[in-house]
C-alpha cells in the first residue's frame, strides 16, 4: 500500500494513495497531489479535490468521501 504525508499549516497528515472514487493513485506525477494553488489534494485522473487536513471530498465526482487516513 503506497501512502503520503503533506503538510497543511504546520501539520503532518498521511493518507494512502488512492481515490476513493476510481480507486486509482492520486498523483498522476510523482509526488505532485496539490492543486495549483496549494490549498488542497487532487486526484489526477478525475479531478476530485479533498481537504488535506480530513481527507474529505469538497469537489469532483465523490463529495462526502474521504481519502484512507494512514
Amino acid at each position: 500500500m503506497a501512502g503520503f504525508v503533506v503538510n497543511h499549516d504546520g501539520r503532518h497528515y498521511a493518507y494512502v494513495n488512492r481515490c476513493p472514487h476510481a480507486g486509482t493513485p492520486l498523483d498522476w506525477w510523482p509526488n505532485e497531489f496539490l492543486t495549483e494553488d496549494g490549498r488542497h489534494l487532487i486526484c489526477a485522473t478525475h479531478g476530485a479535490v479533498f481537504e488535506p487536513d480530513t481527507g474529505l471530498c469538497v469537489e469532483g465526482p465523490c463529495p462526502g468521501a474521504r481519502l484512507e487516513a494512514l
